[in-house]
């Protein structure tokens, strides 16, 4: 595979071994999503959870079932289609170790985090 610039010149930062939460702010086709797979590969792997958040409900769907089959872990998705008064969640956040999100739901979780 042949990295794209800003992918090689986020690797070679050392960002993804970095152990710090990151956004990445980059445009569309700059690959994002190749980089975002590799962290969350990185910090699933240490027993952590990670949290990848899509713009649009259907994107939410569709990565969250690329990486239920890529992911040995438990993948929840967390958008206005379920919680309450709709569908239960798929996936439960306590259970979830990668959470998809989109960015209204990711909002009011972090509005009313419980520890």
């Amino acid at each position: 595979m042949t990295l794209l610039p800003p992918q090689t010149e986020i690797l070679e930062s050392g960002l993804l071994d970095s152990g710090f939460s990151c956004i990445l702010q980059m445009p569309t086709g700059s690959g994002k999503t190749w980089l975002a797979e590799q962290a969350m590969s990185r910090v699933l792997e240490r027993g952590q959870r990670a949290i990848y958040l899509a713009p649009l409900r259907a994107l939410a769907m569709e990565r969250a079932a690329d990486w239920q089959q890529r992911f040995s872990v438990p993948v929840g998705v967390f958008t206005g289609d379920f919680g309450a008064g709709r569908a239960a969640y798929p996936v439960s956040f306590a259970q979830a170790r990668l959470l998809v999100m989109t960015p209204e739901r990711l909002d009011v979780c972090t509005r009313r985090w419980r520890s």
